[in-house]
């Protein structure tokens, strides 16, 4: 698979993931009396309790915080930035120095998202 094409695979996935979720923006509540903390897309739970349990403890407020922030409201801008890193991916292809069009990041980001493409 070729950088454009694993930046352009990872966009997608994005956009199809986020498309599936409740919208954004997402934000946090602590539960009284539980040792865990909740995601809320509005005024309804995103994250179920289930993975919320499987979180809990003293870490759990700063998990449910990355959760809520990574929620479907960044996939579009992010997906935007893979394909636009697509483009350059393809241009760089064309250039005799490729050291002008740095794509580490951006792929970096495309094979977190993509790992059964890429498998360690």
């Amino acid at each position: 698979m070729s950088p454009a094409e694993e930046l352009r695979a990872a966009a997608t996935l994005l956009r199809e993931t986020a498309s599936k979720a409740t919208p954004g923006p997402w934000t946090t509540r602590e539960v009284p009396d539980e040792p865990y903390a909740e995601v809320m897309a509005g005024t309804e739970v995103a994250v179920a309790h289930a993975v919320s349990e499987h979180l809990a403890g003293p870490g759990a407020a700063a998990e449910a915080e990355w959760i809520a922030l990574m929620s479907p409201a960044v996939a579009e801008p992010l997906a935007a930035s893979l394909e636009e890193a697509a483009q350059a991916a393809e241009f760089l292809s064309e250039l005799a120095d490729k050291s002008l069009i740095n794509l580490t990041n951006a792929l970096a980001v495309a094979r977190a998202l993509n790992p059964k493409e890429n498998p360690s």
